[in-house]
């Protein structure tokens, strides 16, 4: 082999020396020995590190390729048979991440939607534009640019203006044990850019006196960001202007910065230049690639199984479920540990001979106990979950999110509220507690906004192990007896149930006894009044201190806050 690149160097050579008559020779002359030297390896660069001043690589490309054919043929197939033997299918290591964000863009998100791998950036597109505009605008390339020789996964859209066309980077992974780990996540307010040669230009905003600019490059492995060059503004002391500060550490301390006296917007001008734009690949592409969007049903029909167990207290046991999902009770050995103060230290679980140690999440107390679900998808490739239901300190009911990898749990998210499995009536009341379906459940948690109340809403196990609603609305869990009255004549809309859209102006009389009825959680509650038929649907909105408050307030009298619109509310805590 070192034979022939011996032989195609020269080759290189003589070519170029026969070019000295031409126009621009000597830059073709140079750039045809980078080539050689492995700086500009492919006819098109996506993000591949190099000086600055070795463009037009396709030129360079078409050039070499028409000197000494065969010699380059041969050494390229030499290295190819080489190569392709050991490298690992990347793309399929980044599917977890690439799969998701499929998934999310078809299935929607809110804000404070769960999710394991989608970048913020991303997570605010797919919460504002259309699916068919996500899947050529949300992009993705897999390449090298931390320099290890293990390419990492980028995510992100480009936007023109009038300067420039600019690639954000909202999202970039490596691998740690084959699987992907996030080393940037990034937002519309503080957002990366490619810069070229393994760098990128950060800009971040905290508000008018706030703004975060920087260089910065990826470690060795990927798996940490490294600054050249921070630089943030902070206000002066009365308020009245800013004051720049600049490090290396991506600190936004001022203690630990000094003062930066240059040109600010001059040092940001000079690096947003610099950005270049990155040879994407839409996730449409990665849709036609994958065999499309594989969906999933707004309701239970799905394969699937929840298995509940319990952790009674601190100490050693037993708990028998079908852990595998082949129809054999599994015996499962268990261990929780409590400090001193009962606070749970981990929970130890030792399956098919291998022992996992559960520690983040666990914010609970032993004696307390814990309420379990193991849940298998078998939608997707037979996923496996543990969820964990525990009783806070101050009598409130959390849930644990874990995946389970066959190496380790994965802490997901923690919920407020119990998932409840089961059979239920229409208006979610208990038929049957008997653990069901994962794919139609409901989630049961408090709000506080007439009182502290338990709401329950139908949910699913999303892809990416956590639950997701089916249905908007929700029902208050409250009985059917009014506990709370109105202290004024309240403005509102009547309705003759929650289904139907037809409603007229009305309001509830003073002194009215009402019963919280179901609620979106966000724009309106419907209420019961006593000695009435149908719904009396409030409008409601949160302010700066969120307060909820009244919208719809057609001849209110005074104060709008439903704390001073209703009597008898009571807070827990």
């Amino acid at each position: 082999m070192k034979r022939k690149t011996i032989a195609t160097i020269i080759s290189l050579i003589l070519v170029a020396t026969l070019l000295c008559g031409c126009g621009n020779s000597e830059s073709l002359l140079v750039r045809i020995l980078q080539q050689v030297a492995g700086e500009s390896e492919t006819g098109t660069e996506a993000v591949q590190p190099g000086d600055d001043a070795a463009t037009d690589t396709q030129t360079v490309a078409a050039s070499t390729e028409s000197v000494d054919s065969n010699a380059a043929e041969d050494t390229e197939q030499t290295d190819e048979k080489e190569s392709d033997a050991e490298k690992p299918d990347y793309e399929a290591l980044y599917a977890p991440v690439l799969d998701e964000t499929l998934e999310k863009i078809y299935d929607r998100l809110e804000s404070d939607d769960p999710v394991r791998y989608v970048p913020s950036g991303i997570v605010e597109m797919i919460m504002y534009e259309p699916t068919e505009s996500l899947l050529d605008e949300v992009c993705y390339v897999i390449e090298d640019v931390s320099g290890d020789g293990i390419p990492e996964l980028l995510m992100g859209y480009d936007s023109e203006s009038e300067e420039q066309e600019t690639s954000y980077i909202m999202g970039v992974y490596t691998l740690k044990n084959d699987e992907p780990y996030c080393t940037i996540d990034g937002m519309a307010r503080s957002s990366f850019r490619w810069m070229g040669n393994g760098y990128f230009y950060y800009i971040g905003s905290g508000g008018a006196a706030y703004t975060y600019i920087g260089k910065c490059h990826l470690s060795e492995d990927g798996a940490e960001i490294i600054w050249d060059d921070y630089y943030f503004t902070d206000p002066t002391e009365d308020g009245m202007d800013v004051e720049y500060y600049h490090n290396t550490t991506g600190s936004d301390d001022t203690d630990e910065s000094e003062v930066f006296d240059g040109d600010f917007w001059s040092v940001t001008d000079k690096l947003m230049y610099r950005c270049k734009t990155i040879a994407w690949s839409p996730m449409r592409s990665y849709e036609a690639k994958t065999g499309g969007h594989s969906g999933t049903s707004d309701s239970g029909s799905g394969e699937g199984s929840v298995q509940m167990f319990e952790i009674p207290d601190a100490g050693s046991g037993e708990i028998k479920i079908d852990i595998n999902g082949n129809g054999q009770t599994d015996v499962i050995p268990y261990k929780m540990t409590a400090d001193q103060y009962d606070d749970v230290e981990y929970l130890e679980l030792k399956i098919d001979d291998t022992k996992y140690r559960i520690e983040d999440g666990l914010y609970c107390f032993a004696s307390y106990g814990l309420k379990c679900y193991w849940i298998r998808d078998d939608r997707t490739d037979g996923s496996e979950y543990l969820w964990i239901n525990y009783t806070t300190d101050g009598d409130y009911q959390d849930t644990a999110m874990y995946w389970f990898t066959g190496d380790e749990f994965v802490f997901l998210d923690e919920m407020d509220g119990v998932p409840l499995f089961g059979k239920f009536n229409e208006h979610h009341k208990f038929v049957s507690d008997t653990p069901d379906d994962p794919y139609d459940f409901l989630v049961q948690h408090l709000e506080q906004k007439l009182g502290t109340l338990s709401v329950t809403q139908r949910c699913r196990i999303d892809a990416d192990g956590c639950p997701v609603a089916i249905d908007d609305y929700m029902y208050y869990q409250t009985g059917t007896k009014a506990f709370i009255t109105a202290a004024k004549e309240i403005p509102c809309k009547f309705r003759a149930d929650e289904y139907t859209d037809a409603e007229k102006a009305t309001s509830i009389e003073e002194g009215a006894g009402v019963i919280p009825y179901g609620t979106d959680g966000q724009t309106f509650i419907d209420l019961c009044v006593e000695g009435s038929d149908g719904l009396y649907r409030i409008y409601i909105g949160r302010d700066d201190i969120s307060s909820w408050y009244l919208t719809y307030k057609d001849g209110l009298v005074g104060s709008d806050l439903l704390t001073d619109c209703f009597d008898g509310l009571v807070f827990a805590g």
